[in-house]
């Protein structure tokens, strides 16, 4: 954890005062939720192999399978699912109607802005796409991909049941 200076500068009265115990607090709280990840990312951020090596295993140890029972568990449920992937995207797709022959895509994407790379995570649902988040591949845990998943179904679903 970053040590706290516990006290702050008014620059209108032009004195220091003592930072409140709990804004100290949220501070703490924080830095032990994104500290951690953010000095990992800063470490590696030039490091394109780690990022790779991470990639790949999210994707063969949680993303992929993730996105596999969820396909099977919508067959299941008599709609047609199928699980995509190639070396920079894993992605679902899932056609419920027969007006989207494309069917509603969800999928996680390595992407480079320029600050780095770092796995997007995207919603298309008849058809405009809609970027979820951007996470590092260390932290797209089961219970991360499991929500995404669940959220862009709902999504999927709602605008599907709208296309009467």
């Amino acid at each position: 954890m970053f040590a706290w200076n516990p006290t702050s500068f008014n620059r209108y009265r032009g004195t220091y005062r003592y930072v409140k115990p709990r804004s100290l607090q949220r501070l703490n709280n924080i830095d032990a939720r994104f500290g951690a990840i953010v000095r990992e990312v800063e470490r590696n951020a030039g490091d394109a192999g780690h990022f790779r090596s991470a990639w790949e295993r999210a994707k063969l140890e949680t993303i992929g399978p993730a996105l596999r029972e969820f396909a099977r568990d919508l067959e299941q449920r008599g709609f047609r699912a199928e699980v995509c992937s190639t070396e920079e995207r894993e992605e679902l797709k899932v056609f419920l109607r027969s007006k989207l022959p494309d069917g509603h895509r969800l999928g996680f994407q390595v992407i480079d802005r320029g600050l780095g790379l770092e796995v997007l995570a995207y919603l298309e649902a008849s058809p405009p796409v809609t970027d979820i988040a951007r996470y590092q591949p260390a932290t797209l845990t089961e219970d991360v991909i499991e929500q995404i998943v669940v959220d862009a179904l709902e999504h999927i679903f709602a605008v599907a049941a709208e296309l009467r």
